[in-house]
């Protein structure tokens, strides 16, 4: 989750105007406004080190969801074929550039064909509503 804070803690007015322009990024609910009662469950941002939609994306929950399956649970080796349902979703692009950086195959399916991959070096993508087989 990527959230501006809007000030607080200590003097309103020391406070609030210097944190009012710096974001933050951390585990919170999906909602407007958070309520954190730990500042170490926060990480500061620097929007001129990396830009600030990496958070929503690679650097956040998709990224670690990625990470977390791809790398503990699949363990890809080089040569090796990897598909991925679903390549057009934020977790199957990651996956499929992932296992490309191993040099794996990777093989990905869409429901229609407007969301196969374009442009990402997938070596094969399918729309599986129309496709009953792939050419591997």
């Amino acid at each position: 989750m990527l959230e501006k804070t809007l000030g607080g803690g200590g003097s309103r007015e020391d406070r609030g105007a210097e944190l009012s322009s710096l974001l933050y990024t951390g585990f919170t609910g999906w909602e407007e406004y958070s309520l954190i009662q730990n500042r170490e469950q926060l990480k500061k941002i620097q929007p001129w080190d990396i830009p600030p939609s990496y958070y929503v994306g690679l650097l956040g929950i998709p990224g670690i969801t990625t990470y977390a399956g791809f790398y503990e649970v699949c363990y890809p080796k080089q040569g090796e074929y990897v598909i991925v349902s679903t390549t057009s979703g934020a977790i199957g692009q990651l996956v499929g550039q992932l296992a490309k950086l191993h040099g794996c195959y990777v093989v990905g399916s869409a429901s229609t064909k407007r969301y196969l991959p374009q442009g990402t070096d997938i070596y094969n993508a399918f729309d599986y509503n129309t496709t009953t087989q792939a050419i591997i």
